[in-house]
């Protein structure tokens, strides 16, 4: 379950970067070619570089991830964001419906991090700080998602038509609908407002991407060490964690549909983390309790 989650995950990711450098940048290379190049960089940039500097590299990519949030933020009232948008809600897509998607399990798989903490442990070994990093690791994203909720509610208008196309064959991304909104101003700020939306899903996409690929490869280390008494960290060991931890995931982005962000990002929240930090966690402390008693 917690390789499956990890799986699903970069899949989503490198699903959602091949369709951003596609639409980005300047070669016209199909999201599938992109995908991979990208892959190709990250995996290359891992296996030729230690740990501390992946971390290195990945401190940087939240900063500026921060950074170009702080700059959405700023520019949101510039870009046509009034407070009416925050004052609709439709509560019947958190529950189940055969008549439309359900939003709750891709909610529990954004805000979800636990496959993160084996690596956390593993790299700070003092409980304080483990605790510490939890603490405000978790609530700073969290601070962001509403905060990016509300920017973004405010901005793109309410269409339920649009809305309807997610049960259809097309998805409603209203990241593109907030793009259409701020194009059409015009303007400097519009364009300003558009280069900080994609350098911050970029810089978010290359943290998460970088972030599993260690995991991963802590969780090989950690399986290698328990099968073969002792960790074997050789050239060959580590292309093989390397390639088991990007290759799967990459060919299944890469030559799945451009929806399978929306669809990896559900399947992620509906099945590994609802067992895995959900319903095993819940029954293992109450046989725990049961065999205490």
């Amino acid at each position: 379950l917690f390789l499956l989650l990890i799986k699903a995950t970069l899949v989503a990711q490198l699903s959602k970067v091949g369709v951003l450098l596609q639409s980005n940048m300047l070669l016209p290379y199909s999201r599938g070619v992109w995908t991979m190049i990208f892959s190709c960089i990250v995996t290359a940039v891992c296996l030729s570089g230690k740990q501390r500097h992946i971390e290195r590299i990945n401190d940087v990519m939240t900063t500026i991830m921060l950074v170009s949030f702080s700059a959405l933020i700023a520019l949101a009232g510039r870009s046509g964001w009034t407070i009416d948008g925050l004052k609709r809600a439709n509560y019947r897509s958190l529950f189940p419906s055969l008549g439309s998607p359900w939003v709750a399990p891709i909610f529990i798989q954004l805000l979800l991090y636990n496959e993160v903490v084996p690596l956390v442990s593993a790299r700070l070994g003092d409980e304080t700080k483990v605790r510490r990093a939890i603490l405000y690791g978790s609530s700073i994203p969290l601070l962001m998602c509403l905060i990016w909720s509300c920017v973004a509610l405010g901005i793109v208008p309410y269409e339920p038509i649009l809305g309807a196309t997610i049960a259809g064959s097309s998805m409603y991304d209203p990241l593109s609908r907030l793009s259409q909104r701020v194009i059409s101003k015009g303007g400097s700020i519009g364009k300003i407002f558009l280069s900080s939306v994609n350098i911050m899903a970029g810089s978010a996409i290359c943290t998460t991407v970088f972030g599993s690929i260690l995991a991963t490869t802590q969780y090989l280390d950690d399986v290698i060490a328990h099968s073969f008494g002792g960790r074997k960290d050789t050239s060959w060991t580590r292309i093989f964690k390397h390639s088991f931890a990007m290759f799967p995931s990459t060919m299944i982005a890469a030559l799945g549909s451009s929806e399978l962000y929306y669809h990896a990002t559900s399947f992620a929240g509906e099945f590994p983390c609802t067992f895995l930090f959900g319903l095993i966690h819940t029954t293992s402390l109450q046989l725990e309790v049961e065999m205490e008693a």
